[in-house]
Formats: structure tokens, sequence, C-alpha cells
């Protein structure tokens, strides 16, 4: 039977100056087992319209690859797709395993 493994991240900005700019990204991992099934989303956690794309989404296991017990990971971007600064979002990973 499969389980469901929920991951959550945050990501604040520094202060004046440090907010995610439109068009800035930010790189991300996760790691995984074989066979994982993987959902990520990103959702900004500030008031007024703000847009945020997950993209970019590579998988990659060690250079010792031996399936199925090799670690795996997941990279991806979450980049401010909007026209406003943004101060604060969180991801949201659901990872299905056998």
């Amino acid at each position: 039977m499969a389980n469901v493994v929920y991951v959550s991240l945050t990501w604040f900005s520094g202060g004046l100056g440090f907010d995610m700019a439109p068009g800035e990204r930010h790189g991300h991992l996760v790691g995984l087992q074989y066979g994982d099934a993987v959902s990520i989303t990103a959702l900004p956690v500030v008031a007024g319209t703000r847009y945020l794309v997950v993209e970019n989404i590579t998988y990659e296991s060690n250079s010792n690859f031996q399936a199925p017990t090799s670690p795996w990971r997941a990279n991806f971007y979450v980049r401010n797709a909007g026209s406003s600064f943004i101060t604060a979002y969180k991801v949201g990973i659901s990872i299905t395993r056998q």
C-alpha cells in the first residue's frame, strides 16, 4: 500500500532589500527514494496578488546508483512570476511512496 509523505518549507526575506524581486528564482532540493511520485507547489504568504511558479524540476541519483536503494533527489526552482516583490512563501511537497 502506498504512503503519502508531506514536506513543507518556508522562505522569509532577510529584510528590506532582500525581498524576492520579480523574475528572481530560488533553488531548492528534496530527498527521494527510488519509485517516488512527487508533487510540488509554491504559495506566497503575503497580502495582495502575487504569482509564484515551480519550474525546472530535475531528478538525479548519486554517482553510485544501484536501484532501488540509492538515494535520489529532486532539484527545482521557485520563481517570482509577478510584478511585485515577495517577502515570504511556502513550498508544499507531497511524495507518494510504495
